[in-house]
């Protein structure tokens, strides 16, 4: 039989195959949500930054072995990670919806800074424009969707695989 923490470290697994199954009406102009960081914030707010560093450098691997893409989410997601369990361990309780929202939002807008810096790093840059509209399109609209879904989805699992049972 499963227990609660193990059975959320299986649906880390699952989180790629979330990008691929995610509904339509999840997306923003055919960009959905950061499934990734949506399992990183309750994980990362419940057991601490090194949880948090491990849990992404884990869900990076899995991510960059799914999308070959040329650019990694594992710097992004090890730092987002840690500094969101610093926050929760240093800083006030985070409760509110609000938080998750606010948190998940800068997460994106940080994950997606990352990974426009890498593709600008990794290309030419005499024969690349610096400013790419769709790249914005992508960062600001992953960034909002996010956001919607963070507090429904980090208290869904906090309540469900990180508090016990009265």
């Amino acid at each position: 039989m499963f227990t609660q923490k193990s059975s959320f470290i299986l649906l880390g697994a699952f989180i790629p195959f979330l990008y691929f199954l995610s509904p339509n009406w999840f997306e923003i102009e055919g960009v959905g949500p950061s499934w990734a960081l949506l399992w990183l914030l309750p994980l990362s707010l419940e057991k601490g930054p090194f949880a948090g560093a491990f849990g992404g450098l884990g869900l990076g691997l899995i991510l960059d072995g799914f999308f070959l893409d040329g650019v990694t989410n594992i710097p992004s997601l090890v730092f987002i990670g840690y500094v969101w369990g610093l926050l929760a361990l240093k800083g006030p309780s985070i409760k509110k919806s609000f938080n998750f929202g606010l948190l998940a939002f800068l997460g994106c807008l940080i994950n997606g800074l990352f990974l426009w810096a890498q593709n600008i790093i990794s290309f030419n840059i005499n024969s690349l424009i610096l400013f790419n509209a769709s790249m914005l399109h992508t960062l600001l609209a992953q960034s909002i969707i996010t956001a919607l879904i963070a507090p429904m989805s980090s208290s869904l699992l906090i309540l469900t695989f990180f508090r016990s049972k009265v």
